[in-house]
């Protein structure tokens, strides 16, 4: 746990003495992708949350602590799927306490959305974090779990459906003796 936290504490502490003037941002545009969370994990249909209000609040001081940020309690969250490779964490500055960080999560992740008006935040040309004005959920989770279904659906409803009728040319590979038996592979097409 204190080497979880050591590089948090360092990093708030020597950013500690910064200026807004050495902070600087580059618009990205708009960036889509699944939305995750940084504090939790997903088992089943639950999410689960790794840490306590107080930890929440160490953790978001690291990054708050650079001056870079309105909020003093940013929602932070991550994006999987997304063409952009330049941020994995991304901030909505406005404040959003422990609880309210919760709910946002239980309703919102895995769901696609577009965050809206992405920065690239640098402090002193090192780039800090990512932050966004706001987002638009192009998809829930549930339907997007619906879509997963249907394509698994037809992806087995065309293996079933699959018939041939006359002669094919095929090639064995090779063919084991094993103790408990001969172990054959699938059989492939020849051509």
């Amino acid at each position: 746990m204190l080497k979880l936290l050591l590089p948090v504490v360092l990093f708030s502490l020597s950013s500690v003495n910064t200026h807004a003037s050495d902070i600087r941002k580059e618009n990205l545009g708009n960036v889509e992708g699944v939305m995750a969370t940084a504090h939790g994990y997903w088992k089943g249909d639950q999410i689960f949350f790794r840490h306590d209000e107080s930890l929440y609040k160490i953790m978001l001081s690291a990054y708050t602590n650079t001056g870079a940020f309105d909020a003093d309690m940013p929602l932070q969250v991550n994006m999987s799927g997304t063409k952009n490779t330049l941020c994995s964490t991304y901030f909505l500055d406005k404040d959003y306490s422990y609880d309210e960080m919760k709910a946002f999560a239980e309703q919102y992740l895995r769901s696609k959305v577009r965050l809206l008006n992405v920065h690239q935040v640098y402090l002193n040309n090192k780039r800090l974090h990512c932050t966004f004005t706001d987002f638009d959920v192009l998809a829930t989770r549930q339907e997007l779990a619906e879509q997963r279904e249907k394509e698994k659906q037809k992806v087995i409803q065309e293996r079933e459906g699959f018939s041939f009728e006359g002669d094919l040319d095929v090639q064995v590979p090779y063919l084991t003796l094993r103790f408990k038996g001969v172990n054959t592979p699938r059989v492939l097409d020849g051509e």
